[in-house]
């Protein structure tokens, strides 16, 4: 993913923290794109010693449209979180079969093993 364009953006250095509009536009409009906020918290709440508890907010922070968050997000996160398998991208959506298979994933369910025999066939042993 590209960072988005505008003054102090993301992607390249800048004199302050991103949090401006962007020079993007929807396609076929003349709208600007909000998207050029920093989010950035170094330090999130695990719900460890003097934090607060039952907030985990480490990969879990809401994403907060056209403001830039510096440090912990407003509010309690929870400690719930998206659950994501390794056959899905970035976006969560299945891969194809054949990038799983360049992966090394199974496409299909593994099968259970616990009625076949244990022999090795290549030796006929256990």
């Amino acid at each position: 993913m590209l960072s988005p364009n505008g003054f102090n953006n993301e992607g390249y250095p800048a004199t302050r923290p991103a949090n401006g509009p962007s020079i993007e536009h929807r396609f076929g409009s003349t709208a600007i794109v909000d998207n050029n906020h920093l989010h950035y918290n170094p330090y999130p709440n695990v719900t460890g010693p003097g934090q607060p508890p039952a907030n985990c907010e480490a990969g879990n922070e809401n994403y907060i449209q056209g403001k830039a968050v510096l440090g912990n997000v407003p509010g309690a996160t929870g400690t719930a979180h998206e659950i994501t398998t390794r056959e899905q991208n970035l976006f969560s959506e299945k891969y194809p079969a054949a990038t799983l298979k360049d992966l090394g994933l199974p496409t299909t369910p593994a099968t259970s093993t616990a009625s076949k025999s244990s022999v090795t066939p290549a030796t006929g042993k256990n």
